[in-house]
């Protein structure tokens, strides 16, 4: 072990030669994390090599793939108003984390997070001028999906410009700080009666972490790719940046963290609505569900119940995994049809039925928001 951080010791003595910076902090810490001061320099350490040099040799690799990412994906860039801070609770080395691309170690919001933080304001907020925005209205499920058939718009992970990683732009990973009080308070076993209750007396224990700042290209986009998908993908991608503007995505959001706001356009209160566009109605018929498809029967799936593998012409194979199976089971090698549920081409998956109808829509769809 001791010879292991000896080579990792050696390798930071060569920080211009670092060019992920996510590799840096999860696998080149020398100390493990305790109390000591040795830690807190080892930590300290890694932090200003991120900064100062890993961020800026990732930004020249990450360039080019972010390039064409851009002449792929529609969307819009985002600016961080103020800190940003997602997967401040992954598990990590270090008492915090936050969210980096596994490939080029750079800040990112996973569209997770963002598919989450827009299925939430489409419910809480717009639900409550039109219940079809509602968790269970016909709008809802459209834009986000159901457990019987996945959401007909796809929330694409937000990347980082590569200009914020730039040597002395002051954004991309950022040190930052936060000071929790009253830690033996925190720290005591509330079943063993062992408290210790909190005074305004107790010291602040301030915990350094990385947070990011900066400009993120923001994409969503629709698998019905006709001019009713396109219509959801406005209205969508509308949810999402007034959602990033008003709540907020990623952790302290009740501090102001992760507030996005069109680049260029930057309001200095985050919880107004005035200034921004009225959300476009929905068209007055869901995207088209999809048709049937012809795929080879080949197995049952080693682990998961009830699921399938097919595999369809030219393409990767595929889990048939929902509605109800045909009794008796195709024959391995069998054509049989099937409707897709998931078009993704590395996780395609498909149902035996076909999914349910919508239900209809009437008149011209929901007033705006005001």
């Amino acid at each position: 072990m001791q010879a292991c951080r000896n080579e990792l010791v050696n390798a930071l003595e060569h920080p211009a030669e670092v060019a992920n910076p996510g590799l840096v902090l999860s696998r080149y810490l020398t100390r493990p994390a305790d109390a000591t001061e040795e830690h807190r320099r080892a930590k300290n350490n890694l932090y200003g090599i991120v900064l100062d040099q890993a961020s800026c040799n990732a930004a020249r690799i990450y360039r080019k793939r972010y390039d064409s990412r851009l002449k792929a994906l529609a969307g819009d860039t985002l600016a961080v108003q103020g800190r940003l801070i997602v997967g401040l609770g992954k598990s990590n080395v270090f008492e915090t984390g936050v969210s980096l691309h596994r490939i080029y170690g750079v800040p990112i919001i996973p569209g997770s997070a963002l598919k989450g933080l827009a299925a939430h304001y489409c419910d809480e907020i717009w639900g409550l001028d039109d219940s079809k925005y509602q968790k269970t209205g016909p709008y809802h499920q459209v834009l986000f999906g159901t457990t019987e058939d996945s959401g007909h718009v796809i929330f694409h992970d937000a990347w980082i410009d590569p200009e914020c990683l730039s040597a002395g732009n002051q954004a991309g990973l950022v040190l930052d700080v936060m000071t929790p009080h009253h830690g033996a308070y925190y720290g005591s076993k509330l079943d063993s009666g062992d408290v210790t209750a909190p005074t305004d007396f107790d010291e602040p224990i301030p915990v350094s972490f990385l947070s990011v700042a900066g400009k993120f290209h923001v994409a969503v986009s629709c698998d019905d790719t006709c001019d009713e998908g396109k219509n959801w993908e406005k209205l969508a991608f509308h949810l999402l940046k007034e959602a990033l503007a008003n709540w907020g995505v990623g952790g302290k959001t009740n501090s102001g963290y992760g507030r996005m706001v069109t680049s260029g356009a930057v309001d200095a209160n985050p919880h107004t609505t005035k200034d921004l566009p009225t959300p476009i109605a929905p068209p007055t018929v869901p995207p088209p569900r999809p048709t049937r498809v012809q795929v080879t029967f080949l197995e049952p799936h080693p682990t998961l119940e009830s699921a399938f593998w097919v595999q369809e012409p030219d393409k990767r194979k595929g889990l048939v995994k929902y509605g109800n199976p045909p009794d008796p089971l195709p024959k391995a090698g069998q054509q049989i049809q099937v409707y897709p549920t998931n078009i993704t081409p590395n996780s395609l998956e498909y149902r035996w039925d076909p999914p349910a109808a919508a239900p209809p829509q009437r008149g011209r769809g929901p007033r705006g928001r005001k």
